[in-house]
């Protein structure tokens, strides 16, 4: 059998530190652009041959569509996810079971109240 409603929560602190962490692994394989762009200038000084240019093509490709500018590139897209994760997820849910117990007890109020 399903569960109920009264069995379904969330781990509103495991989202966020999940978000969080995610997002810190995103920013430093942003960061790690730079230290392999060194190492691949490096490597081109030095290397004659075939596979040089598919090597450094294939680097240009995979390095424009984790950073360019457009909101599609895997940056952002990864950045755009950890913040709904944070925000909507872990914050959104605590603040929509608050509200939600504040209109239970408000009704509850409300109906004791008919009946003094």
């Amino acid at each position: 059998m399903g569960k109920s409603l009264d069995d379904i929560s969330v781990d509103t602190v495991g989202v966020s530190n999940a978000a969080k962490e995610i997002g810190r692994i995103n920013n430093t394989i942003q960061n790690e652009f730079s230290i392999i762009e060194v190492a691949m200038n490096n490597l081109s000084k030095n290397w004659n041959g075939y596979g040089k240019d598919n090597v450094f093509s294939q680097y240009k490709t995979f390095k424009k569509n984790y950073q360019d500018d457009s909101r599609r590139n895997r940056y952002s897209t990864i950045k755009n996810h950890t913040q709904f994760l944070d925000e909507i997820v872990a914050k959104g849910y605590v603040e929509t079971e608050k509200t939600n117990v504040d209109l239970v007890k408000n009704y509850s109020d409300s109906i004791a109240d008919q009946y003094k």
